[in-house]
Formats: C-alpha cells, structure tokens, sequence
C-alpha cells in the first residue's frame, strides 16, 4: 500500500448534549450478547435506540450513506 491509497478521517464532536434513560427505547446491557437470528442477522433490539425527542437525532454529519430526517442520528442506529 503506497501513501496515496492511506486516508485518515478525524472526527471529533463537542455537542454537549445531555441524555436520560427515557431517551432510549431500551438500556438492557444483554441485547447485544443475544444470538443471531437464524438468517445470521444480528438480533433486533432496543438497546440505546434513540426514540422521538432523543438529542442525538439529526445531529451526525451526512457522509453520504443513507438518513431520514435533516442529518443523520448520532449512534448505530439511525
């Protein structure tokens, strides 16, 4: 690999938002260590989902990748 096929991205945000439990459609810490689904899709779960009002909503940067809403949601879902 030569110099010009190497890319750093920096990416840092300071938004300063403040989040509650209610923001999220579930906090469970076992979500994410559930099985699979059959199909070998990652479960479905409500871990840190944000719902309606969450502050995270529209507040990523749009990098080309497919969103709902003004911007895309900070986190892994959106």
């Amino acid at each position: 690999m030569n110099a010009a096929e190497i890319v750093i991205v920096a990416y840092s945000l300071n938004l300063k938002l403040t989040f509650t439990d209610r923001d999220f459609e579930g906090l469970d810490q076992t979500d994410p260590i559930e099985p699979r689904q059959g199909n070998g899709d990652l479960p479905q779960m409500p871990f840190l989902k944000p719902r309606s009002g969450n502050p995270a909503i529209d507040k990523d940067v749009d990098v080309g990748f497919p969103f709902k809403g003004r911007a895309p949601d900070l986190g892994a879902f959106e």
